[in-house]
C-alpha cells in the first residue's frame, strides 16, 4: 500500500469517526430502557404465577396435584403392601417378645416366693 491509499483511507476514517463513534455509545437511556421493559414483563407475568400458584395450592388442599393424585394411586397398594409388612413384623416381635415378658413375670414370682419361703410365708403364684 502506498502513501496516497493510505491518506485517503485516513481521511475517509476522520471524516466518519465521530458518526461511527455516536452510534457505537449506549444510548443514556439504554440501560433504563432495558429495566423498564423488564419491569413491564415482570408486572405482566406476575399475575398470572400468582393465579397459577394458587390454583396449585387449591390443588393441593383437594389432594389432586396434577398428576399427584394418580400417582398416589399408583403408591397406594405399595404403601398398602409395607403396611401389612410392619404389622406382621410388630405381630411377629409381640408373639416372640411376649414369651420372654412372661418368663419374666415367672422369675419375679419365683424369686418373691423364695423370699416368701425365707421368711416362712406361704407361696404365691404356685400351685400348693
Amino acid at each position: 500500500m502506498d502513501n496516497q491509499q493510505i491518506e485517503t483511507i485516513g481521511s475517509y476514517v476522520k471524516d466518519h469517526l465521530p458518526e461511527w463513534l455516536e452510534e457505537a455509545r449506549p444510548s443514556p437511556g439504554g440501560k433504563q430502557m432495558d429495566l423498564a421493559e423488564r419491569i413491564v414483563r415482570v408486572k405482566e407475568i406476575l399475575p398470572r404465577q400468582t393465579d397459577k400458584i394458587n390454583r396449585n395450592r387449591e390443588a393441593l388442599d383437594q389432594g389432586a396435584y396434577r398428576g399427584g393424585y394418580a400417582e398416589s394411586e399408583m403408591i397406594k397398594p405399595q404403601a398398602e403392601m409395607l403396611n401389612q409388612r410392619i404389622e406382621d413384623m410388630i405381630r411377629h416381635s409381640e408373639k416372640r417378645f411376649s414369651h420372654h415378658q412372661h418368663a419374666g413375670y415367672r422369675l419375679q414370682v419365683l424369686g418373691d416366693n423364695a423370699l416368701s419361703r425365707c421368711s416362712g410365708g406361704a407361696v404365691k403364684g404356685l400351685p400348693g
